[in-house]
């Protein structure tokens, strides 16, 4: 979904239609219940977008998971918590997690922070409330904008996966 100015550039050129508050809201439950990562332009000045992404198809999602983009361009500022005492170790939280930063350990799950980009995917599913979202101690600042965004992605990757400068190419 696309918000602003480029919403209506889309829709000007038929590559998309204007929709309301209401069906927008809609589009993004339908994405949770279908176990949906929400990936924004994640920038301060502005969203320009929501993007409804899955590890199969999401190139993003994939670079993360492997660990070709470090979390950091993709960090929200929250991360999940386990309530060891709610939890009754069912698993669906780990089945839902795309990140794979939750696990299995004494019948209890365990998250690993450094895996955890704070989606929230895993406390929709969560039977007992034993996941809840709080905010991160060391919270990422988010670019300013979308130039600041590509170049802390670019920042981001390891220096034989970033595209080659000029200097590079000679």
């Amino acid at each position: 979904m696309a918000f602003g100015p480029i919403a209506k550039f889309i829709a000007e050129r038929g590559f998309g239609r204007l929709i309301s508050k209401e069906e927008a809201l809609k589009v993004l439950d339908r994405a949770e219940k279908a176990g949906l990562v929400h990936c924004s332009s994640n920038t301060g000045e502005y969203i320009d977008y929501i993007c409804n992404c899955c590890m199969c198809h999401c190139l993003l999602l994939q670079s993360i998971n492997r660990a070709v983009l470090q979390v950091g361009p993709a960090t929200s500022s929250f991360i999940v918590v386990v309530d060891e005492e709610e939890c009754t170790g069912c698993g669906d939280c780990i089945d839902r997690c795309q990140m794979e930063a939750l696990s299995m350990q004494d019948d209890i799950v365990a998250m690993d922070a450094d895996r955890c980009f704070g989606c929230g995917l895993c406390i929709s599913v969560c039977p007992t409330q034993a996941l809840r979202m709080e905010l991160r101690e060391q919270r990422p600042i988010p670019p300013r904008d979308r130039m600041e965004l590509n170049m802390a992605i670019m920042a981001s990757m390891p220096r034989d996966q970033a595209m080659p400068s000029e200097e590079d190419k000679k």
